[in-house]
């Protein structure tokens, strides 16, 4: 694939010529390198945001990793044995991509379990979430401490068994992420991702009638 820099500058004809100018610290060499990949970049960037809707990426903050990838290629890339540039570079970032991802999913996965404190439930932390367990039947002394220690137990059960799109629509619940409702407001994927955090709502409902 051919990209051309705005600087009117062919990529496919001069690529290593430029690699050796960036990693000489030629500022203009990396202006022209970043230019020619920055809409492929976004592209990319965009795509991975429309697959990964969950974990709320900022795009700008993406092609920054993007820049940062692509700069890292330039620095490593051998055409003796690596394929083409472009090829590198995207294999680079699409590595770059699937780490930050990873690394947002365990976060967002341990922030889950920080979350769903019972106790915290019952006092009326979070008045949407009361309704998770049957108050008058395990409230009472002196009962309480076990009752609560066997739906904290459910409650982590049923969600370490929930798929990662079920998980992340847990955390978005537990983090009170704001999606449109079903109306003609909602765009098709605030409707699916609701109609996702209702399931998993009804999934831990049924695990703590006890």
């Amino acid at each position: 694939m051919m990209f051309l820099s705005k600087r009117g500058i062919c990529m496919e004809d001069n690529i290593y010529e430029i690699i050796y100018m960036v990693r000489m610290g030629d500022p203009s060499a990396l202006n022209i390198l970043m230019d020619s990949f920055h809409e492929t970049i976004a592209c990319h960037v965009r795509r991975f945001c429309k697959d990964h809707p969950y974990e709320q990426f900022e795009q700008d903050d993406l092609i920054q990793e993007g820049m940062i990838s692509l700069y890292g290629a330039a620095g490593t890339y051998r055409y003796d044995k690596c394929s083409s540039f472009d090829t590198y570079a995207y294999l680079l970032f699409e590595n770059r991509l699937k780490n930050i991802s990873r690394h947002a999913r365990t976060n967002k996965e341990a922030s889950v379990m920080n979350v769903y404190h019972l106790n915290e439930i019952v006092r009326g932390f979070d008045v949407e979430m009361i309704e998770l367990i049957e108050q008058s039947d395990c409230l009472s002394m002196p009962e309480y401490v076990f009752a609560m220690k066997e739906a904290y137990d459910l409650l982590c059960e049923t969600v370490m068994e929930m798929t990662e799109k079920q998980k992340m629509a847990v955390a978005d619940w537990a983090h009170e992420i704001c999606l449109h409702p079903y109306g003609k407001n909602g765009t098709k994927e605030d409707r699916r991702r609701q109609a996702m955090v209702h399931r998993v709502r009804q999934m831990i409902r049924n695990a703590l009638e006890v």
